[in-house]
């Protein structure tokens, strides 16, 4: 029998209010009709024939490939065949580019749109309105006026995008870096080290902060504006003097025995603000000595941790020295190895799941925990894998003392179509477990949900438009799992959330928008409504968002 629910929130900017409350659902069978996606890729109004398009899923499922296709003499695309889902839209061309989409690709460039689609649902009009790239290019050299090779060169944009974005390139051998695919707009250029840095590049001389024209102070930075397809040529940067740095020596013991210790990593940390901290890292050579170079003049505090996913294997941590840099190198710092002897061990389960297929996907789950001891301007994190064994058992050794909480981790490991509800102490929901020093914390239960029900639906704007690249982020949680899943609407306000098992979930939608209407939306809380999802179901959701309020007082 069909379950009918149907959730419609109409939100405004004087009230959030619910005005009506139905649900819809259907079941989410194997036989799902798919649909299509089409679209048409212009520039300038004209068609761009050619041109080549892909299509990825970009929801839970990454097991679907990756698509393409090109545009025809009219430039127009089509992908068929389309299974319900959340997909990305990029034009694969090296002369055209998005002009402004606040998705951000590997090397910093807006290169994607959003699309949800449902059953059997036909998307048109997915157009992508390109321009030419442009390109920003110059030469950096030092104090001297000697070419710089392999500097890192940082590219802000400061109009458009939502959030100023960056780009990053490096020098060639010539001191000359060029910097192209960028869309239209105003950017600010820059190379060296900020303040917030404390280390210099990779052993070289350091250098702080220059941009382009050779200025330290941001508020005189030169604006770089390149129009469609424009060349910004000459944006040269001669560095200001070079920052002087400094080294930290020592050797690493056994804080028992005092013999030498070698496998082990030292770390040097400082606290650029209150909420900042900044750090860098040097393996223990073979003979128990360290030495870390380039060291901005600060406070530092050195010490012996792990921050690789594997175990801290004989040796493991060390209470914190601290080593004041301000006119000289620091040498002969001794480093006080303790052995990382905590453990934790309990079982993973998937809820309300017998199936052994299902329960086969345990060992695939790519779960991780940390670690972390902070105290005062102390922060450290120490996070490692965690294997789950076919029955479910679970046993992580060479812990340090301080506060463990566990994480899903997809991106060391197959994603098993799991999600992580909760962690279990004596059947008590926990966030954090304190291990102490060379203590092991037993029956300790990871709860994974299993499912396939969906969150659908659409956020529609009345009454005014959002700024260009706005969107909203829909978020659907259970009040016992730990995290939410989330997801941005697209460019129709459309969004699926998928791969949900069974359960009560509050689903909300904040906007992700500048200015006066984002401080006007956030003054309030945003309404949420409670919705049943079950295996095989797609529950419908619609917020309606009515800007008209809002215009009337302005």
């Amino acid at each position: 029998m069909k379950m009918l629910a149907r959730i419609t929130l109409v939100l405004s900017v004087g009230h959030f209010l619910i005005l009506s409350v139905g649900a819809q659902s259907r079941p989410n069978d194997a036989g799902a009709r798919n649909g299509t996606i089409s679209g048409r890729v212009t520039a300038e109004g004209r068609p761009l024939s050619g041109i080549a398009i892909a299509l990825r899923s970009s929801g839970r499922d990454g097991s679907q490939p990756f698509r393409r296709t090109a545009t025809d003499a009219q430039g127009r695309y089509q992908f068929s065949a389309v299974t319900p889902g959340t997909y990305e839209i990029s034009p694969l061309s090296p002369r055209f580019v998005l002009p402004d989409y606040n998705r951000l690709g590997s090397q910093g460039l807006a290169t994607s749109k959003i699309i949800a689609i449902g059953e059997g649902e036909d998307v048109s009009n997915v157009d992508l309105a390109l321009v030419r790239g442009c390109v920003v290019t110059g030469k950096i050299t030092d104090p001297e006026g000697r070419p710089l090779i392999e500097q890192d060169v940082q590219l802000h944009r400061l109009d458009g995008a939502l959030n100023p974005y960056y780009v990053g390139r490096f020098t060639d051998d010539r001191g000359i870096y060029r910097i192209f695919g960028l869309p239209p707009g105003k950017y600010r250029v820059s190379t060296g080290e900020g303040e917030d840095s404390i280390t210099a590049n990779n052993g070289r001389r350091s250098f702080g902060r220059t941009f382009h024209p050779d200025v330290t102070d941001v508020s005189q930075a030169t604006i770089v504006e390149v129009g469609d397809g424009a060349e910004a040529a000459g944006i040269d940067i001669r560095m200001s003097a070079a920052v002087k740095t400094y080294s930290i020596t020592g050797r690493a013991v056994d804080a028992e025995t005092k013999e030498l210790v070698s496998n082990i990593r030292i770390f040097a940390s400082s606290m650029l603000s209150e909420a900042h901290s900044e750090g860098t890292l040097v393996d223990v050579d073979a003979r128990g000595e360290f030495r870390i170079e380039n060291l901005r003049p600060r406070r530092y505090l050195v010490y012996a941790g792990n921050n690789s996913l594997a175990p801290a294997a004989k040796y493991g941590y060390s209470d914190p020295v601290p080593v004041e840099l301000i006119d000289g190198d620091a040498t002969g710092v001794e480093i006080r190895v303790k052995r990382a002897e905590g453990a934790i061990s309990g079982v993973a389960v998937i809820e309300g799941v017998t199936d052994p297929e299902i329960l086969a996907r345990l060992p695939m789950q790519g779960m991780g925990v940390s670690v972390v001891v902070q105290d005062n301007e102390f922060l450290h994190i120490s996070p490692q894998l965690v294997q789950i064994a076919a029955d479910g058992s679970f046993r992580v050794e060479g812990l340090r003392p301080g506060r463990a909480s566990f994480n899903q981790a997809f991106m060391h490991e197959p994603d098993a179509g799991l999600t992580l509800l909760r962690i279990e102490r004596e059947g008590i929901r926990v966030d954090e477990i304190e291990i102490g020093p060379g203590k092991e914390v037993k029956g300790i239960r990871i709860v994974f949900g299993n499912g396939n029900g969906i969150v659908r639906g659409r956020v529609i704007v009345n009454g005014g438009s959002l700024p260009e690249g706005a969107f909203f982020w829909v978020n659907a949680r259970r009040s016992d799992e730990s995290r939410g899943r989330g997801v941005r609407t697209d460019a129709r306000g459309a969004f699926a959330i998928e791969g949900l098992p069974p359960g009560q979930y509050e689903v909300y939608a904040n906007p992700v928008v500048q200015g006066p209407l984002l401080t006007e939306l956030r003054r309030r809380a945003p309404a949420k409504q409670t919705v049943s999802v079950a295996n095989g179901q797609t529950i419908q959701v619609t917020f309606t968002i009515d800007l008209s309020q809002r215009e009337q007082k302005q």
